[in-house]
C-alpha cells in the first residue's frame, strides 16, 4: 500500500483536474479552480461549494469521492504538473519501481 499525503491541501488535489472530479462525483459543473493559495480551509469551501451547487451530499467534504476521481485521471504527469507535491509523490513512487524491477 502506498498513501500520497497532499501537503497540506488534499481538497486542491481532488478538484485540479475538473474532468476527473466531475466524472469521478458525477457533476454537470466542476468546482472553479482558483489560482493557488496557502489559506486555512479555502479548498475545502471551494470543493464543498462546488458538490452543495450539484446538489451532491458529503459527509466527508468530498474525500468520499478520492477514489472515483483519481480513477478518471487520464494524464497524471500533466496533473502532477499543477503541484509540486504531487510531482514529487510520482516521481518517487516511480523510483522505487524502477529500482524493484532490476532487483
Amino acid at each position: 500500500m502506498v498513501y500520497a499525503i497532499p501537503d497540506p491541501h488534499i481538497e486542491r488535489w481532488y478538484i485540479m483536474d475538473q474532468r476527473a472530479f466531475k466524472d469521478g462525483v458525477g457533476l454537470e459543473k466542476g468546482a472553479d479552480m482558483p489560482e493557488y493559495k496557502c489559506k486555512k480551509a479555502y479548498y475545502k469551501h471551494v470543493l464543498n461549494q462546488a458538490l452543495r451547487d450539484s446538489n451532491v451530499s458529503s459527509l466527508l467534504s468530498g474525500a468520499e469521492y478520492a477514489e472515483k476521481i483519481i480513477e478518471h485521471i487520464e494524464n497524471i504527469d500533466s496533473f502532477c504538473r499543477q503541484n509540486a507535491g504531487c510531482q514529487a509523490f510520482v516521481g518517487d513512487l516511480r523510483g522505487f519501481f524502477r529500482r524493484g524491477m532490476r532487483t
